[in-house]
């Protein structure tokens, strides 16, 4: 499988493709940075006990994890809304970039796009929360060493079945898009062929990227997928071209 996407800032060509053995569907790695990891809250099983969903909150740890200080990375102005599938990178400038799945949690179910915010403090306060411009599902990042970033995503639309990469160069107000790829697509977002609601998520047929830069400008991307008789990880290899 081979596609090139070409702009003024570059192309993504893809290299290989093949499938990781079936034994596990959840593709490793955290989503922390040396220092700072990420969370949405949401309500347990104890119907008594309520939380505030309007967020996604960050956690900092300067003692190597023996303790650790929390606070909001993402606030969303949407009244009944929330976060999932968070992540969160140091860049190589000492910011950290912060990006979330953005959930209505109302019957409407309204599409919004994925939301994202900066720290210039190592994660003590937050620039307000902004859109991507990009509408998806599970969000993933990878820092790259010129200053900007490699931002995946799910896209579990009618038309589009794919999990796509954005580089990126984020801004408090905006998130800098410079170039844009589809890297996978199924057959279909849901294993039943039904429309992929997001508390549908049992259904769903693939999902979760991780993105991983390796030496010589190669990208490893990983996500899990049940499709036919198979059900475990699958990889992609991409190259970054200037």
């Amino acid at each position: 499988m081979r596609e090139e996407m070409t702009n003024h800032s570059g192309k993504v060509e893809v290299r290989r493709f093949h499938t990781w053995p079936r034994e596990s569907r959840r593709a490793p790695g955290g989503k922390a940075t040396k220092t700072t990891g990420c969370y949405a809250p949401y309500h347990t099983f104890d119907a008594t006990l309520k939380v505030d969903r309007n967020q996604v909150v960050a956690m900092r740890s300067t003692d190597q994890g023996r303790s650790w200080n929390c606070h909001a990375m993402l606030r969303f102005e949407q009244t009944d809304s929330g976060g999932a599938e968070a992540w969160v990178v140091e860049l190589t400038d000492g910011r950290l970039l912060g990006t979330s799945w953005h959930i209505d949690h109302t019957p409407a179910q309204q599409r919004f796009a994925n939301a994202y915010a900066v720290s210039t403090d190592g994660g003590r306060s937050w620039k307000p929360t902004r859109s991507t411009g990009l509408y998806g599902n599970t969000t993933v990042l990878a820092p790259l060493n010129d200053g900007s970033a490699l931002f995946g995503f799910v896209q579990r639309g009618d038309d589009l079945a794919a999990i796509s990469i954005a580089k990126v160069r984020p801004t408090p107000d905006d998130f800098g898009i410079e170039a844009q790829q589809v890297v996978f697509r199924a057959d279909q977002s849901t294993r039943s062929g039904k429309t992929a609601e997001d508390n549908q998520w049992k259904d769903f047929s693939f999902g979760e990227p991780s993105i991983t830069v390796l030496d010589g400008g190669e990208v490893l991307v990983t996500y899990w997928c049940i499709d036919g008789d198979f059900a475990g990880i699958r990889s992609i290899r991409l190259r970054l071209v200037k």
